[in-house]
């Protein structure tokens, strides 16, 4: 998997829960209601937008169009147009469009486009300008994680990511949800030039999760683990499944290889997880 799609990835996992939050804080809209719009549409060629939400108010309803960036696209303007025609004709309502940059140094795009014909803008917004404590002070930990690309307002990096683990490890009690999003932290912080930091830290938690120790238990270096067991699929196999879950650096098509079972297999046990993950935060 591509550092683009770890990215990608990370930032469409954390941020869907958190949309409303978003809007919010970061786009300056407060909607009544969000409903979900399907975000693949098939012209003579396909356009997906990251997020696409309809928002809903009293007296008007829209489109909001939210696009995470992580380097400098000099074309953009002219993407957000594309995406602005294709959803006016299929909605036919006014599109509030922004893009977040998430990446490192500052944004050199352009926002807007000035034709004889045409004028046609967005809004973008630098993540490294909002206040880190906006995420880090959250009780949200798909919020907490994204602290770490934010604004550290003079703060040292080291006590920004000791923060946002500590109110991790407040806010998140299953053991197995903070080790996902622990790795989901240490992924973002590449961004930012910080992941030595971040993974010290993390190291230094009494919870850490270790990759290379999963493919040594998948492989059978620890031995017996399994024995009494044998209901189909064995203990040492589960295990290695739920491992390699909570590590967003895997796809269930590569889980399912490396492990040796069906996808459908893969896809019980997750349910099973979020099952146990939500009986835990009641």
């Amino acid at each position: 998997m591509s550092k683009n799609q770890d990215y990608d990835k990370i930032i469409r996992e954390s941020v869907e829960r958190v949309i409303p939050t978003i809007i919010g804080k970061l786009c300056g809209l407060h909607p009544s209601e969000l409903l979900d719009l399907p975000t693949s549409f098939q012209r003579t060629r396909e356009r997906r937008p990251d997020f696409l939400k309809k928002a809903v108010e009293p007296q008007q309803e829209y489109i909001i169009q939210i696009e995470f960036q992580t380097n400098t696209d000099r074309k953009m303007a002219i993407r957000m147009l594309d995406h602005y025609s294709m959803l006016l004709y299929h909605y036919g309502l006014t599109i509030r469009q922004f893009v977040i940059f998430i990446g490192n140094g500052k944004p050199n795009m352009a926002t807007e486009i000035k034709h004889p014909e045409l004028k046609f803008r967005f809004q973008l917004i630098n993540l490294r300008h909002i206040d880190c404590d906006v995420f880090v002070q959250s009780p949200k930990p798909e919020e907490i994680i994204l602290g770490i690309l934010a604004n550290f307002k003079g703060q040292n990096s080291l006590s920004v990511i000791q923060s946002i683990l500590q109110n991790l490890s407040k806010h998140v009690r299953n053991s197995r949800s903070l080790r996902k999003y622990c790795t989901q932290l240490e992924i973002l912080s590449k961004l930012r030039n910080l992941q030595p930091q971040t993974i010290q830290q993390i190291e230094a938690m009494p919870i850490t999760y270790d990759i290379t120790t999963d493919i040594r238990y998948q492989q059978g270096i620890e031995q017996g683990i399994e024995q009494g067991i044998e209901q189909g699929i064995s203990f040492k196999t589960r295990k290695t499944v739920e491992k390699m879950l909570a590590d967003s650096r895997f796809s269930l098509g590569e889980i399912a290889d490396i492990a040796e079972v069906s996808i459908d297999y893969i896809i019980k046990v997750q349910n099973e997880l979020s099952e146990e993950d939500q009986m835990g935060k009641k």
